[in-house]
């Protein structure tokens, strides 16, 4: 069976953004939709976490502090079907340097917590998404 065509896959895309989360740290949200074409279902694992994050400042890449992580993860089917946007909540949480919390929190290891070794003015984040085409992308990570 041939490949399909990019006109055949349906048009994805996906948006982040970072919040505040009372905490001092950020919580994440990634959103995931289609333009057209049939729903898709895609194989994944909660707690959501099949993302990387990259950082940069002034063109060049920036360290990110990731813990080991060890949680259970349960096998789901997420459902993206045009005009209906999935937003999904990793339980991950970012931080940047010279943040007194982010540095005695990386001290202690709590793998659910990312710090970004720069402080946060002037850094470019991007999420890369470790899912199936059509959503293997990668999104722009806003600040809130």
């Amino acid at each position: 069976m041939p490949a399909p065509t990019p006109h055949a896959l349906p048009a994805a895309r996906c948006r982040a953004w970072a919040q505040p989360a009372g905490d001092g740290s950020l919580a994440l949200a990634i959103e995931l939709a289609l333009d057209r074409g049939p729903a898709v279902a895609l194989p994944a694992f909660s707690p959501f976490i099949a993302f990387t994050l990259q950082a940069q400042a002034d063109g060049r890449p920036v360290a990110v502090q990731q813990p080991a992580l060890d949680l259970p993860l349960h096998p789901v089917q997420l459902r993206v079907a045009p005009g209906a946007p999935l937003t999904l909540h990793p339980p991950i949480r970012l931080r940047f340097a010279g943040h007194e919390a982010a540095d005695a929190e990386s001290a202690a290891g709590d793998g659910l917590v990312w710090t970004i070794a720069h402080p946060r003015e002037g850094v470019t984040l991007t999420l890369h998404l470790d899912l199936p085409a059509p959503f293997d992308l990668s999104c722009p990570l806003a600040l809130a």
